[in-house]
């Protein structure tokens, strides 16, 4: 049986404007099973710890883009020593060629023997979140996680509106850009106000 899967950087234009003014409550069901693998997760890997959950964009191949994660790793090794407490999980697969021993405040879920459910619901249940709207971002508004959602592609998604204010709701910020000069200082404010 052949199901059809509909392409998340292909959402309509006016679906993504409903779902930048008003969210997306109620829109992903977890399965009780993945709930239960995520707070034992969160437990065992990530114990006392402030749980972000993060999705980077991704390439071709469905692993996480490598500029993406490197941008990361050097924007989050400072703000760590300052605040010991934040634990990321990385939702997105990573290829075999990226596999290292990495720092201890980073977990890739999907490396954790987590399967994709188990990752959205990671998305839903951790304390914040920070990433891309793709079905991880989706997750973690519908569930209304505080976080720093950014455009999975800003030229389908805003248009004309590239430079727009973010929108805030909730403790939830949707920025209008994927500008990484316009995200990190946003993203090391919002990781000042949570820790």
């Amino acid at each position: 049986m052949r199901v059809k899967a509909w392409d998340l950087r292909r959402a309509p234009v006016d679906l993504v404007d409903y779902i930048r003014r008003r969210g997306t409550a109620g829109g992903f069901k977890v399965m009780q099973d993945a709930r239960k693998r995520t707070q034992e997760f969160f437990k065992t890997a990530l114990l006392r710890q402030l749980v972000i959950a993060v999705s980077l964009k991704e390439d071709a191949d469905g692993t996480v883009d490598a500029a993406e994660l490197n941008w990361l790793l050097r924007v989050l090794d400072p703000v760590v020593e300052r605040h010991p407490r934040l634990g990321f999980v990385i939702l997105n697969q990573l290829r075999p060629s990226l596999w290292q021993r990495w720092p201890a405040h980073i977990h890739f879920a999907r490396h954790q023997g987590l399967s994709l459910q188990d990752a959205i619901s990671i998305a839903q249940f951790a304390d914040s979140y920070f990433g891309v709207l793709d079905i991880f971002g989706l997750a973690a508004n519908a569930a209304a996680r505080p976080g720093l959602y950014v455009p999975l592609d800003e030229d389908e998604l805003f248009g004309s509106q590239q430079h727009a204010p973010a929108i805030v709701k909730d403790g939830q910020v949707i920025l209008a850009s994927g500008d990484r000069a316009r995200i990190e200082p946003a993203f090391l404010s919002f990781l000042g106000d949570l820790a």
